[in-house]
């Protein structure tokens, strides 16, 4: 059985932190799946864009399951 990870990211507003606007940030979590159900691992990592290659980068080496919004990848 191949791990899993879920994933999913969020907006958030960052005051102050020196960009015009207080624009949208991105609060992504990664959870651990399938062999600790009972005991997941959720990390969160801050970004300033929704870009894909925020993911492709923190998953790098991962081998097994990604699954976000309901489908596995």
């Amino acid at each position: 059985m191949l791990p899993i990870i879920l994933a999913d990211e969020t907006t958030l507003r960052v005051i102050n932190d020196g960009r015009e606007n207080y624009p949208k940030s991105y609060m992504w979590f990664y959870q651990s799946g399938g062999y600790t159900p009972e005991r997941p691992v959720v990390l969160y990592e801050y970004q300033l864009t929704h870009a894909g290659q925020h993911a492709k980068i923190f998953l790098t080496g991962f081998a097994g399951y990604l699954q976000t919004n309901g489908k596995i990848r």
